[in-house]
């Protein structure tokens, strides 16, 4: 049988619903695929991260057309590969009508977490789609609006980033003066999780009670808001401060998200202002909120300490394999580290891979932004696309709006031909931004409704240009101090600042020197065609302690050098170039236990012999500096 695609259009109401829902299901996959039993030719409705002319996955259609009573993984043959595969049954009135099935991407694996998540998707499609299905078109809510709410959810991991954008967008269809969206117990306790509009008063009001058999139904409709309809809302100054506020209508949807019971509130200032349309576009969007608090809390979970040993195993496998993946240069440059303050770091770029939210990657010159940005690329679904760069700082203002949104013939003088930007050049990959608070403002306003809209037109052009882009943004600045000087649109960087990842310095990552110095100095010998130099402990001793202002970028230009140029098999402290004014100058004694002593001996005369600040400078506490000053016998004046 046929597969067809859901960008090119199937006729079921239901394969458009499927689509949407998809989009921000936070499941990672290449393809996804829908099958309805009761038409007349089934056939599964396919999306694929890989385009319209993408071939399904051999046996993909088999797994979804035998009914099944329960979610199962299995496996499925895409570009011949074996792919981890997970099939749903789609249930409705107590009966399977159909299926969904995921095909993990390239490398990637799927497990109990995944399969969970992709039970909670079919619950949402049925309670959104199904219901949908039994009503006329005149019932059901805008399909605009519907996208809408989708495209914010999907840029986003934490709903409270997009909330209030999302009670503007619904406002257009259900008129409400205020949003919220709440999580419930089953003894009735009641927790304020967002708003769309926050005062102080509420902010006092965070938990309340209310009677568990009306938290229990599915809508809760108070044409009018009056003392008697809140007589369980407690406690009484909250009850009296919703009646103060002016709220006369109130029309509440209660839904689940995993194990979690939520609901999604309207509130209203005019008597009677819900009707039963209001009521069905208010389930839709308390169903799409609920399917992003499913995404948002599985991200939580695999961040929490408290996570099985079995899953940090399963999560740390699977980062390996990426760095595996990737090409041995790119590895070799700065990627490695085993430390506790980078393994985060690696663990959070590999969860927003299999995404396409907005990154915002911090941290110092040399750090290895651009390299991370190389990582999320290799471990997601457009690893296939193009990875394009942009340095905001390397182009003055008129050249990087032509670099980033091209130019048409005669827009300015010296355009012969028109030229696509990198933006078009990026589609179905990654765009990288590196030093993006060196954008000019103009630019950053033409940037921001490119990320708003996800369509720009070139220099000089009239026609709206469309690209699918993941957008990764860098930064060695702090952007909440551009935005107070005026150097920095605020609106940009909320748009920006979706997931953000910090990148530990150098000097905060010691314990990953020795690994990243063998790892670059094999990389920068193999592209010299040289056997590897080893290097002499004392070298090694220089290079932990060294401060290392230009970070990892500076380490791979120290090294370089010494490779280069040392005669030797061996590395030594000589053959190092350091940054006098940062140096630590290590004796060129090559036994280890003289260096560490003459080192501890010169950083205490340079701090006039205070031990705690001696300490700090060498990454000591100060018991474990005592402990040296003993052991190398070091008495006298620093005693004291």
């Amino acid at each position: 049988m046929s597969m067809c695609n859901v960008a090119t259009g199937c006729e079921s109401p239901m394969y458009a619903v499927f689509g949407r829902v998809v989009a921000i299901s936070g499941l990672p996959h290449e393809q996804a695929a829908v099958l309805f039993f009761d038409e007349v030719e089934p056939h599964p409705c396919l999306i694929s991260n890989r385009g319209e002319e993408s071939e399904p996955a051999a046996g993909l259609h088999e797994s979804l057309a035998e009914p099944k009573d329960s979610a199962l993984a299995t496996h499925v043959t895409l570009h011949d590969e074996t792919r981890d595969c997970i099939v749903v049954p789609l249930r409705y009135a107590s009966r399977v009508v159909g299926a969904i099935g995921f095909v993990a991407s390239s490398g990637s694996h799927y497990d109990e977490e995944d399969l969970r998540l992709a039970e909670t998707l079919t619950e949402t499609m049925v309670s959104i789609g199904l219901d949908q299905g039994s009503k006329s078109p005149a019932e059901e809510p805008p399909i605009d609006v519907s996208e809408e709410v989708l495209r914010e959810l999907a840029q986003v991991l934490h709903v409270r980033d997009v909330f209030p954008r999302i009670s503007a967008i619904v406002n257009r269809v259900l008129p409400h003066d205020r949003m919220t969206m709440t999580f419930h117990t089953n003894s009735g306790e009641v927790s304020l999780q967002q708003a769309s509009r926050a005062t102080k008063p509420e902010q006092e009001f965070d938990t309340v009670t209310a009677d568990p058999r009306l938290l229990a139904q599915p809508v809760v409709h108070l044409p009018e808001l009056t003392p008697e309809g809140l007589r369980t809302y407690e406690p009484r100054e909250a009850r009296e401060y919703l009646l103060r506020s002016g709220f006369l209508s109130f029309l509440a949807i209660n839904v689940s998200a995993r194990a979690q019971r939520m609901g999604v509130e309207f509130w209203s200032k005019r008597i009677r202002a819900f009707s039963p349309a209001d009521i069905r576009v208010a389930r839709t969007v308390a169903n799409y909120l609920a399917l992003a608090v499913s995404h948002e809390q599985l991200a939580e979970a695999e961040l929490a300490p408290e996570a099985t040993p079995n899953r940090a195993a399963g999560f740390e496998a699977r980062v390996k394999k990426l760095l595996d993946r990737m090409d041995p240069a790119e590895r070799a440059r700065r990627v490695v580290g085993e430390s506790p303050v980078w393994k985060p770091v690696l663990a959070a770029a590999a969860r927003v891979a299999a995404t396409d939210a907005t990154v915002l990657l911090i941290g110092e010159s040399g750090t290895g932004k651009e390299v991370l940005a190389h990582f999320i690329h290799a471990a997601g679904a457009r690893s296939r696309g193009p990875f394009v760069g942009v340095n905001c700082a390397a182009l003055p203002e008129q050249l990087l709006e032509s670099e980033l949104f091209g130019y048409e013939r005669g827009a300015f003088t010296g355009a012969v031909h028109a030229k696509p930007g990198q933006i078009e050049l990026a589609a179905s990959g990654v765009l990288f931004l590196d030093e993006v608070s060196e954008m000019s403002l103009p630019a950053q306003a033409k940037f921001l409704r490119f990320l708003q809209e996800r369509e720009f037109r070139r220099l000089g052009g009239t026609r709206l240009i469309k690209s699918d882009v993941q957008v990764i943004a860098a930064t060695n600045v702090d952007l909440q101090a551009a935005i107070h000087k005026g150097d920095f649109r605020r609106d940009l960087y909320y748009r920006l600042h979706v997931v953000d990842i910090r990148l530990p310095a150098l000097r905060d990552r010691r314990d990953d020197i020795p690994l990243l110095a063998e790892t670059l100095i094999d990389e920068i010998a193999g592209r010299l065609g040289i056997a590897s130099p080893r290097i002499a402990p004392a070298a090694l001793s220089a290079l932990v302690h060294y401060r290392w202002p230009g970070n990892v970028r500076e380490l791979r230009n120290v090294l370089e050098r010494a490779v280069i140029l040392d005669d030797n098999a061996s590395i030594d402290v000589r053959d190092l170039s350091f940054d006098d004014d940062a140096a630590v100058d290590t004796p060129a004694s090559t036994h280890l236990e003289t260096v560490e002593r003459d080192l501890i001996e010169r950083v205490l005369r340079e701090c006039g012999g205070n031990k705690s600040l001696a300490a700090r400078r060498l990454g000591l506490s100060r018991m474990q500096l005592y402990v040296r000053l003993r052991r190398y016998e070091i008495g006298g004046e620093w005693t004291n």
